[in-house]
């Protein structure tokens, strides 16, 4: 079988079983089964976890001695301790904790976001290709349809041998462009499909239609640019549990013991036993003798802060600027859209309509037929680019300023 005619039909069949599905639909599906939206939501319930354990105050120490401690005779001595850290740096630590949950939830919402206008770009350009390929398939119908009539009147003798291989020449280019198209048609199909995670075949309901455009330019709440400010507050946490590692560690202890033997009380010599027990109470302070370390560790926060305010002034100008550039192109296409729609369209019509008048009064022949035919089919697919396009700046600009 000829390779143009068993490649459409192979699309037809795959398109033919494909599930029909909404955009937002794609988008809930896609969030749903996305390997690295699942991947990242581990990572936040990671840090969840390990917010907890940013208040550690460490091992309880317990120490039993037996022997002759205090005389000849076998005494006993059980000591309790626990070192823990200042409290003010225990606080630290657990401001440090949520900060590292709320970066971990940030970049969650930036997979997220990415996901989300991944799936609206390629719903998009099928809904494009789809519209495409309507028009193709009317011009190859038109194409076929004059090139059988070209042939009957050239083997009538009226028309020329340049007319008929110009109108066969155009039937053929007609269908490797719908070839092509087609094409294009399967590959962004397997390309929704592995975004949605599906093993299923799916086309986008409805058809390509002007996207409204509901958000704002001044208000921007875009997820790359609030997970870099959530860095800056990691920083900052991290840089005053640093600062808090100058203070000391607190002990405290209790122990309890026996001293077999005859103790002196007020004069009196009285005899204890093993079962008669002594005990106290201690409270001491560990003390940073070798600071250096500790100061380094304080100054490397800094610049890590630094760093990080640095990196969201610059991702913040990056992005007004996006914005700002992608709020003309949409202002452009716009434009570009609604000459299509008002003065373009108008002006196909009215070429095919006078160009069969005029070919069937006998003022033009079929070669200035065929001109007029391709300009007018030239008119109406720049007009499905131009509202691609402008479809397009309108998810740019959700994007950028987090309008979903």
């Amino acid at each position: 079988m000829n390779r143009l005619i068993l490649f459409p039909i192979l699309i037809f069949f795959y398109s033919a079983y494909a599930q029909p599905i909404s955009q937002q639909e794609a988008v809930d599906l896609a969030l749903k089964n996305n390997g690295w939206v699942a991947a990242t939501f581990s990572e936040v319930k990671y840090f969840d976890q390990l917010k907890k354990s940013e208040v550690d105050i460490g091992k309880l120490s317990a120490a039993f001695t037996f022997g002759q401690v205090n005389s000849r005779a076998q005494d006993n001595n059980l000591k309790i301790t626990q070192t823990i850290p200042f409290p003010s740096l225990l606080a630290a630590k657990a401001r440090l904790g949520k900060a590292h949950l709320g970066g971990a939830e940030k970049k969650l919402t930036v997979v997220q976001h990415q996901l989300i206008n991944d799936v609206k770009v390629s719903f998009e350009k099928l809904h494009f290709l789809i519209a495409v390929n309507k028009l193709l398939k009317a011009e190859d119908s038109l194409y076929t349809e004059l090139t059988r009539i070209m042939e009957t009147k050239y083997r009538a003798g009226e028309a020329t041998l340049l007319e008929k291989l110009t109108g066969e020449a155009n039937l053929l280019a007609s269908k490797n462009a719908l070839q092509q198209q087609q094409s294009e048609i399967d590959i962004e199909q397997r390309h929704l499909q592995t975004l949605l995670q599906t093993n299923e075949p799916v086309l986008p309901m409805g058809e390509l239609t002007p996207l409204p455009w509901l958000g704002q330019t001044t208000s921007i709440t875009n997820a790359e640019l609030s997970y870099q400010q959530q860095q800056i507050n990691i920083a900052q946490e991290q840089k005053r549990v640093q600062q808090n590692g100058f203070l000391p560690d607190l002990t405290f202890g209790y122990f309890n013991q026996s001293f077999v033997g005859y103790q002196n009380i007020v004069g009196v010599e009285e005899y204890y036993g093993s079962g008669s027990r002594f005990h106290g109470f201690e409270v001491g302070v560990s003390l940073p003798l070798w600071i250096k370390p500790q100061i380094a560790r304080t100054k490397a926060a800094r610049y890590q802060m630094e760093s990080e305010t640095k990196k969201a002034i610059y991702l913040q100008q990056a992005v007004e600027q996006k914005v700002a550039q992608a709020d003309r192109e949409r202002l452009k296409n716009e434009a570009n859209l609604s000459y299509f729609e008002t003065t373009a369209l108008q002006q196909a019509e009215l070429i095919i309509s006078q160009s069969k008048k005029s070919l069937a009064a006998g003022e033009i022949n079929y070669l200035m037929y065929l001109q007029s035919l391709n300009s007018a089919l030239a008119l109406r697919t720049n007009y499905i680019s131009a509202l691609h396009q402008y479809n397009l700046s309108i998810i740019n600009l959700e994007f950028l300023t987090g309008s979903f």
